[in-house]
């Protein structure tokens, strides 16, 4: 750690934000956080968080379920070892953890980037078919009619 890190007290962060981590790999990804000192590094993290702060906004908190020890029964599996109940439990249970993770994911999936489009509802194609959508304000987008 250099000296700016430990005059912002940045150790200690990390150590309350790795409590929060639900693996030991996680635990272990933020050990080896580091500052970023990069302006064009940083604006992107500043983009990703943006964006997930927006996710969290549009469909709440996703289904996080802790699947440590999940890797060493899915390589005895593979191995064509034989499980126990307990194992298979748990293994079903990092599935159904999967499924809705990958449930959540899709609910905040959009056909456009949440943090570059601006809808305004309900404005009519300005064609005589009456066609009703929403305004986008990129010029790529055309009305279907």
């Amino acid at each position: 750690m250099d000296k700016t890190e430990i005059s912002l007290e940045f150790d200690k962060i990390k150590t309350i934000w790795a409590d929060c981590a639900l693996t030991e790999a996680a635990r272990k990804a933020i050990q080896d956080t580091h500052m970023i000192l990069s302006e064009t590094e940083l604006a992107a993290r500043l983009r990703e968080t943006t964006e997930s702060r927006q996710m969290l906004e549009k469909c709440g908190t996703p289904p996080l379920v802790s699947l440590d020890g999940i890797e060493e029964l899915l390589a005895a599996g593979e191995k064509g070892q034989c499980l126990m109940p307990p194992d298979l439990e748990k293994i079903a249970t990092a599935l159904v953890a999967v499924n809705r993770l990958k449930d959540y994911l899709a609910r905040g999936k959009s056909p456009w980037p949440i943090t570059r489009r601006t809808w305004i509802p309900w404005r009519s194609c300005g064609n005589s078919c009456g066609t009703r959508f929403g305004m986008n304000r990129s010029p790529t987008m055309r009305p279907s009619c």
